[in-house]
């Protein structure tokens, strides 16, 4: 990187560093925007000056943006090494390592969530690659979240390595956005950390591995706004969020969803019964729906009488009774604005069952 820059521009004629001369407020603001702490690292060529800047930096990006890669080590030294009291962001990711041999123990990122709890007051982000491939049996330690009271946002994707343990009491004051994937968590720790633990929690996102068992999952929650929730296993989910907006969802045999505020749904299951999956407090008409259509869904188009915009997915099952089951249960669409419809049907019905949903929707402008 040095050797790019003529000698004029880094040095007087008598040999002063002109760079090395440049405030510290001015230093720091080249060094944010650097694309990752260890490139900002390498400016330490630049001069003598620059060797140790990055340590202040309030941002720590442990990243695969540029070249080398960070391992393990590379995150260990770059914490310990880390002089500012408060870090406004802490993203480490490690998706580029192999799953086999990476050395990511329970011991290893515990005191990474240590640090984030000692002194990120922002985002928090942890993504780790699968812990095997071709699947292998994997043994999956205990990893124990602490509470983090100045956190803002928490995203991990812990590659179905660990058994995440949530704090048994305390806030988080600050969180308003988490994203957990890949990683087994303990239903009633879920609850209890959404619930009462995070007062100002907005956006929640959980795409995780199965319950070890059947589990009742309730979510209560004045702030939340958007809830992503993809959990096997769960027997039922109870949900009572008053601010609750956009809600995506499967794997629910039952699920009560206490929502006044609801205005988009995606519907990721394959099956919908009025019976089992109930809407309370919520009106008849949604800014937008997105669902796989098929003969088992369909009674959730029942449920709404407008959508602003409608998007389905066909999927007929192969044979004349999947399509002639088709057409008896899909019968009539909430009226809509804009209809939007993909096949993953390869049969010959597709084209019917297009015409079909057109013949059955009205009111539709594009």
């Amino acid at each position: 990187m040095a050797a790019a820059l003529p000698d004029r521009c880094l040095r007087h004629r008598h040999g002063a560093d002109r760079i090395g001369e440049l405030p510290d407020d001015l230093l720091h603001q080249i060094l944010h925007r650097v694309a990752s702490t260890p490139a900002a690292v390498r400016t330490g060529v630049l001069s003598r000056r620059w060797r140790r800047l990055w340590a202040d930096l309030t941002e720590l990006r442990l990243d695969s943006v540029l070249a080398p890669v960070p391992g393990i080590g590379t995150v260990d030294g770059a914490l310990d090494a880390c002089c500012v009291p408060t870090v406004t962001r802490l993203s480490v990711s490690l998706d580029h390592l192999p799953p086999w041999g990476s050395g990511l123990s329970a011991d290893r990122v515990a005191p990474w969530l240590r640090f984030a709890s000692r002194r990120v007051a922002g985002d928090l982000c942890i993504l780790l690659p699968p812990a095997a491939a071709g699947g292998a049996v994997v043994v999956e330690e205990d990893l124990r979240l602490p509470v983090c009271e100045r956190v803002t946002e928490i995203t991990l994707w812990l590659g179905y390595r660990f058994r995440l343990r949530m704090p048994a009491a305390g806030t988080f004051a600050a969180l308003t956005f988490v994203n957990i994937r890949d990683a087994r968590m303990d239903s009633r720790e879920l609850e209890q950390f959404v619930s009462c633990g995070c007062p100002r929690l907005e956006e929640l996102a959980v795409r995780l591995p199965p319950f070890l068992a059947e589990s009742v999952v309730c979510i209560r929650s004045e702030s939340l706004r958007r809830l992503d929730y993809h959990i096997k296993n769960t027997r039922r989910l109870e949900v009572a969020a008053p601010s609750l907006e956009r809600l995506s969802m499967s794997n629910a045999d039952r699920a009560y969803i206490t929502a006044p505020e609801l205005g988009e749904v995606a519907w990721e299951d394959d099956s919908f019964n009025p019976l089992r999956h109930q809407f309370t407090e919520t009106g008849r008409r949604l800014r937008r729906l997105v669902l796989t259509l098929s003969s088992t869904t369909a009674e959730l188009l029942q449920r709404f009488y407008n959508v602003d915009q409608l998007i389905v997915d066909i999927l007929i099952p192969h044979g004349g009774d999947g399509y002639k089951s088709f057409l008896e249960n899909v019968d009539m669409l909430p009226c809509c604005d804009v209809l939007v419809v993909q096949s993953t049907s390869t049969s010959h019905c597709s084209i019917p069952s297009l015409l079909h949903l057109l013949r059955s929707s009205t009111g539709v402008k594009k």
